[in-house]
C-alpha cells in the first residue's frame, strides 16, 4: 500500500495537528459503546483488505486520545505521531492495521496513529486485517457521539418491524431524530388502515411493506429527489422529508399531488433563500432531464404497465411525457373526482385514463387516417378539446378531433 501523497516530508517544520473536538460528546466513537447498544450475532475474520480511510470512524478502546475527526487530543503523543508519519511517507510501514467492521463502517483495534496520519495526509485506502462483526442494521451515515441515539432508534425500528428483512436499508435516508418512529406510524397505522379499506382485510407485514413501498414511498421519494426538495429542507434526508410530507398530508387531507404542492409553497414562504436556490436548481434539472428520464418518470408515477400490462404508449420527446403526466394526474384526476365525488385510487386513475381516454383517441386517430406523428397531434387535439369546453361548446373526443381537423384543413371522414 502506497502512502505517498506527493508532499515533501520535513519533520523539523511539521507541526502535529490537534483536535479541537475536546468535549466528551465530541470524542472519537468507541466500538465498545456501540456493541453495548447492539451486540453482534457473529464475529469472523474477513482477511486482509484495502479499506477506505473515510469509512474508518472509530476505535475499539482509545477514544479518550482522539477527537471525532481522528486528530490527537494530547501533545504527549506528538513524537509518536511524527514518527509514524515519517515512516508512512517513507514507505517503511508494511504491516496492515487491524480493524473491526461493524454496521458497514470500521473501528481500529491496532493502528490508531496510522489511521490518524492517513486522514491528515489524504490517503484514500489502507491495508487492513479485518474482523467482521455482524449486526442486522447499518450505522447511520456521519455517525458521531452526538447522533448515537439515531443508531439506537434505527435498531429499535428494525426489532419492532423487521422491515429490512423485506426492503433494503439503502432505500432509507434518515438524518433527523424521531424519523424512524414517525415512519413506523405511517406504515403500521396509516397505510395499514388504507389497505384494510381498499382490500377489506388486514394485510400481513410483508404484504404491507411491499404495498406501502410501491403505492406511496418509492415514487414520493423519487419526486423529492427529482424536484430537489432537499434544498428546502437543509440537513434532512429524503426519508425525513417523506415523513414531513406524510405529517402534512395527515393535517391537510386531499390528493397527494396537491398536498405536495401545498407543502412546498408553505416551505418556500418560510425559507426565502432556499426558495431561490430551489427554483434555479429545479429549473436546471428540468432542462437537463432527458427523454428517457421523463419516460421513466411517467411510467414510474402512473405504474401504467403494472395496472395495464398490454398498454402501448408511442415514444416521444420529453415534453410528450410531461404532457401525459399532467393530463393523468391533474386533468383526468379532477374529472374522476368530480364524476364520482371521491378521489380515485391509483389503479382506477391509470385504468380510466388509458381505457376511457387514451386508447379511444388512438383508435380515432388510426380510423381517420391522420399522417401527422401521434404524440404531437394528440397534444394539439387535447388542447383543442379544452378550448371547446372553456367556450361551453358540447364536445367529446370525436367532436374535438373534427374541430381540429377542420382547422388544419384535414379531410374529415
Amino acid at each position: 500500500m502506497s502512502y505517498d501523497n506527493g508532499t515533501p516530508f520535513d519533520e523539523g517544520q511539521f507541526e502535529v495537528p490537534h483536535s479541537r473536538k475536546r468535549r466528551p460528546d465530541e470524542r472519537l466513537l468507541s466500538l465498545r459503546e456501540l456493541t453495548a447498544l447492539v451486540k453482534p450475532s457473529v464475529t469472523s475474520s474477513a482477511g486482509i483488505q484495502d479499506v477506505e480511510v473515510s469509512k474508518i470512524i472509530g476505535t475499539e478502546n482509545r477514544s479518550e486520545y482522539f477527537g471525532e475527526d481522528f486528530l490527537p487530543l494530547q501533545t504527549s503523543s506528538d513524537e509518536r505521531w511524527r514518527k509514524v508519519r515519517e515512516l508512512m511517507l517513507a514507505q517503511k510501514i508494511t504491516e496492515p492495521v487491524e480493524l473491526f467492521e461493524y454496521g458497514g463502517y470500521y473501528f481500529v483495534r491496532d493502528g490508531n496513529h496510522r489511521v490518524s496520519v492517513a486522514k491528515v495526509e489524504g490517503v484514500a485506502f489502507l491495508s487492513a486485517q479485518v474482523t467482521r462483526m455482524l449486526i442486522p442494521v447499518t450505522l447511520p451515515e456521519g455517525l458521531t457521539r452526538k447522533t448515537l441515539p439515531m443508531f439506537a432508534e434505527k435498531y429499535g425500528f428494525y426489532t419492532d418491524t423487521r422491515l429490512f428483512d423485506t426492503l433494503p436499508q439503502e432505500l432509507f435516508e434518515v438524518r433527523m431524530p424521531g424519523t424512524w418512529d414517525r415512519l413506523k406510524y405511517h406504515i403500521f397505522i396509516g397505510h395499514r388502515e388504507w389497505m384494510m379499506k381498499r382490500d377489506g382485510k388486514e394485510p400481513d407485514d410483508q404484504t404491507l411493506f411491499i404495498d406501502w413501498n410501491i403505492e406511496i414511498y418509492e415514487n414520493t421519494v423519487l419526486e423529492i429527489k427529482r424536484n430537489r426538495l432537499t434544498d428546502l429542507f437543509p440537513g434532512y434526508g429524503t426519508t425525513d422529508i417523506f415523513c414531513e410530507l406524510m405529517d402534512y398530508w395527515h393535517t391537510h387531507p386531499g390528493w397527494l399531488a396537491e398536498v405536495y404542492d401545498s407543502m412546498v409553497r408553505e416551505r418556500k414562504q418560510r425559507k426565502p433563500f432556499q426558495r431561490v436556490k430551489y427554483f434555479w436548481e429545479r429549473l436546471i434539472g428540468w432542462l437537463r432531464r432527458t427523454d428517457k428520464e421523463e419516460a421513466e418518470r411517467f411510467f414510474g408515477l402512473s405504474r401504467l404497465m403494472f395496472f395495464k400490462p398490454r398498454a402501448r404508449i408511442p415514444s416521444g420527446k420529453k415534453h410528450w411525457y410531461r404532457f401525459l403526466t399532467r393530463q393523468m394526474f391533474k386533468e383526468h384526476f379532477e374529472y374522476l373526482r368530480g364524476k364520482f365525488g371521491k378521489e380515485p385510487r391509483m389503479d382506477e386513475l391509470a385504468g380510466s385514463w388509458y381505457d376511457d381516454l387514451f386508447l379511444p383517441a388512438c383508435g380515432l386517430y388510426r380510423y381517420m387516417g391522420i399522417s401527422e406523428p401521434f404524440p404531437e397531434f394528440y397534444m394539439e387535439w387535447m388542447r383543442e378539446w379544452k378550448k371547446l369546453i372553456r367556450r361551453r361548446k358540447p364536445a367529446g373526443l370525436r367532436e374535438s378531433l373534427e374541430s381540429l381537423m377542420r382547422k388544419k384543413r384535414i379531410k374529415v371522414l
